[in-house]
């Protein structure tokens, strides 16, 4: 059965989405009222980018290894098709061409590190309801049940092949050839009001201070 996990932090490099990073120089003349109202935008700026870079700046994974309860090995290829009757959302293939399938693949962001040993599969969008992780390493694979863990509480998972499947002498792990997932997407959350209050106060503290650095 499913058990209580340790938290992992793990970095997380943030990519500009498509059609952010590059931008255009804006006209170099400007009224002194242009130039104080810029200011006053640029200091928010900066302030609620301080704020989302020290939420984001690390990534907590939730992880599985030979620690955690799982069923296998069982022989042959995972199927993306429904496992158990929950329908499958994602699998990441090491040599695969795409590397990335299934009907999730677009909220979600994998890799391998390790010597392909450990597979990290970051969450783009909303956190997602997981029934079933399968890891598939040579001609074997094993899957585990998570059910029962809330993925809200995480930004990614990671799955570890130390020592489970092994190569076919037996004295080491195996690279791991693809990873699969199946469960349900997640639904957009209401952002928390807490948040907004803190952040729109933060905004308007800025606001008075530019206003008094201009008068």
């Amino acid at each position: 059965m499913p058990h209580e996990r340790r938290k992992t932090l793990r970095p997380v490099f943030l990519r500009p989405r498509h059609g952010q990073g590059h931008g255009t120089l804006a006209p170099a003349l400007l009224t002194l009222a242009q130039m104080q109202f810029v200011s006053k935008l640029g200091f928010l700026a900066v302030v609620v980018s301080a704020m989302m870079t020290s939420l984001s700046a690390n990534a907590l994974c939730y992880t599985l290894d030979s620690s955690d309860s799982y069923i296998g090995p069982i022989g042959g290829n995972t199927s993306d098709t429904p496992l158990n009757g929950v329908p499958f959302l994602y699998k990441i293939n090491r040599d695969g061409s795409p590397a990335e399938t299934g009907p999730a693949k677009d909220t979600f962001s994998g890799s391998f590190s390790g010597g392909n040993l450990i597979a990290t599969i970051l969450f783009n969008g909303p956190s997602p309801d997981l029934t079933y992780v399968a890891l598939k390493a040579g001609n074997r694979w094993v899957y585990w049940n998570v059910s029962s863990v809330d993925f809200s509480l995480y930004d990614c998972i990671q799955i570890t092949n130390d020592g489970i499947l092994k190569n076919p002498q037996g004295n080491a792990s195996q690279a791991i050839s693809h990873i699969s997932l199946w469960g349900t997407e997640g639904t957009p959350s209401v952002p928390d009001g807490g948040s907004l209050v803190a952040m729109l106060g933060l905004a308007l503290t800025g606001m008075g201070l530019a206003r008094r650095r201009s008068s």
